[in-house]
């Protein structure tokens, strides 16, 4: 997966929420965004309408993840990661 991270400032399609990060996977032409907690409403919108205007302008899929959300994730795959590597072949 061709994946990189550009500036959260850079990401203004869901404002006013504060963006924490913006992962970019070229690839898949997807975008996951990470969100404080508590504004996650801010950037989904109401009936998410702010999350599918975005991306319809952008023309990629787009993912919000709360930070804790995204937290969860990340520890999610390093222990999978390190039990394959603790497996050994």
């Amino acid at each position: 997966m061709d994946r990189f991270h550009c500036r959260p400032g850079g990401f203004s399609a869901l404002q006013p929420a504060d963006v924490a990060k913006v992962v970019l996977d070229e690839q898949a032409e997807r975008i996951e965004v990470v969100v404080p907690d508590e504004q996650l409403w801010l950037a989904i919108g109401r009936r998410g309408q702010n999350v599918r205007l975005a991306s319809q302008l952008i023309g990629w899929d787009i993912d919000i993840l709360t930070e804790q959300e995204e937290s969860e994730r990340r520890q999610k795959e390093f222990t999978e990661r390190s039990s394959l590597f603790m497996a050994g072949p």
